[in-house]
């Protein structure tokens, strides 16, 4: 009896070892032992650890298999708020005295949005950031004249804008948002040109062309222009749309001074000269034109050369 007692105490020592020495085994130990108790159906934490994994990857496999077999994705269309026609439909249900909960779950409308759309009886949505009519200050009249005098006079400063909106709308605005509302819409500041207008393009185009024929046709051609002595005062700054060129026009002097008219040709050299006192108009030019074809006729190349052809 004391041998058999003996033995099976032996036998639970051993027993008792083995398994403490399966636990401190380390990782392919503990491994071994989860997968028995999973595969024996054990209750143990582990186990259960195993089955709601399972579980957890099968319910996400099949979420994604639902949303790749009919075209759509659940987890952003939930984020997204919902339509007024939805909110109209929950809102029509409670109005019927229907089941208005069920309606807004077929509709993917959370149940706390429901209640908002119910209490409040608001079925569209709210703007959401911008600015406000009743507190917004430059207003789309003013910017538009704004630019409206920016177009015709690109030299206005930022202070001469300022007087014109107060003076045209009653409104004081700062020389910055000033500033920040001609660069939103591209206006910047740079040196502004004075002959390179479309309009002066389009003219020495024509210009141009002319003097090709004349060439092409063998004419004695004169060539006049005018200089002036002309102190006044500018701004050497202007703003204008980015890409383009700021343009001014210059205003006519009011004081007379001198000016100085010479005609010149490839052949003779200097033709012609005159001075003139004040601003030169059409009369003075006819004038010039008629005493330079007179000396042309009496100029030793036209003489040579061109006599009796045509000259310009």
């Amino acid at each position: 009896m004391n041998s058999i007692q003996d033995g099976g105490a032996s036998g639970k020592r051993c027993e008792r070892a083995e398994l403490s020495g399966r636990g401190r085994s380390g990782g392919s130990g503990m491994r071994e032992g989860y997968s028995a108790s999973a595969s024996r159906g054990a209750r143990g934490t582990h186990g259960k650890r195993v089955v709601r994994g399972e579980r957890a990857i099968f319910r996400c496999f099949s979420k994604l298999t639902i949303d790749l077999c009919m075209g759509t994705n659940t987890t952003t269309e939930r984020r997204r708020p919902p339509t007024p026609d939805k909110e109209r439909r929950v809102f029509d249900a409670h109005e019927l005295r229907e089941n208005w909960q069920e309606v807004a779950r077929s509709n993917r409308i959370s149940i706390s949005t429901a209640r908002g759309t119910i209490s409040t009886g608001r079925v569209r949505t709210l703007r959401c950031g911008g600015g406000r009519a009743a507190h917004t200050k430059v207003t789309p009249s003013i910017l538009n004249v704004l630019f409206a005098y920016i177009e015709d006079n690109c030299s206005y400063t930022l202070e001469q804008m300022w007087d014109i909106v107060a003076f045209d709308f009653g409104v004081e605005l700062s020389t910055s948002t000033i500033s920040m509302k001609l660069l939103n819409k591209l206006y910047t500041v740079k040196q502004p040109t004075l002959c390179n207008s479309d309009i002066n393009k389009t003219k020495r185009k024509t210009f141009a062309d002319k003097m090709l024929e004349f060439e092409d046709s063998g004419a004695y051609i004169v060539f006049y222009d005018e200089t002036n002595f002309n102190l006044y005062c500018q701004r050497t700054q202007g703003r204008t749309k980015r890409s383009e060129r700021a343009t001014l026009v210059l205003a006519a002097s009011k004081e007379t001074y001198l000016q100085i008219q010479c005609a010149v040709s490839v052949a003779d050299g200097l033709v012609h000269h005159r001075f003139e006192r004040g601003s030169i108009r059409m009369m003075h030019n006819a004038a010039l034109e008629e005493e330079v074809y007179n000396t042309d006729k009496n100029a030793p190349g036209y003489k040579a050369h061109w006599s009796g052809r045509r000259s310009w």
